[in-house]
């Protein structure tokens, strides 16, 4: 996959999307950055991408490669706007109701906090 961009990010595991809680209990809910949905997993932070963006993700404290991704789909950082762009991508993060089976049994991988992003040479 040719990319144009390079992000170094840290893994923060496996949202909780209800709560928005990361591994280190903190929200993604609780500030105004964008969460971007990119095949699998979300990517959550700068605002500066947009949908189409190819990107390297890289670790930010040894520069190891984790994954070559594409951007697909982006909401604003509230619960409401995340499980309705999941649920475009066939992920039910709904929650559960009495008698009510969910629609789509698929979970996201690992996500992502974006630390900073840089244009690639060509």
């Amino acid at each position: 996959m040719e990319t144009s961009l390079t992000a170094a990010v840290l893994s923060i595991g496996k949202v909780n999307i209800q709560t928005g809680k990361t591994k280190y209990d903190w929200s993604v809910y609780d500030s105004s950055a964008t969460i971007y949905y990119a095949g699998g997993m979300l990517l959550y932070g700068s605002s500066q991408l947009k949908i189409g963006d190819r990107l390297t993700l890289r670790n930010n404290d040894s520069n190891r490669l984790i994954t070559h991704c594409e951007i697909i789909d982006s909401a604003p950082a509230n619960k409401e706007a995340v499980i309705e762009m999941l649920l475009k991508h066939k992920y039910d993060y709904r929650p559960a109701r009495p008698f009510k089976k969910k629609e789509f049994s698929k979970k996201l991988q690992t996500s992502y906090s974006i630390k900073g992003i840089k244009q690639n040479e060509e």
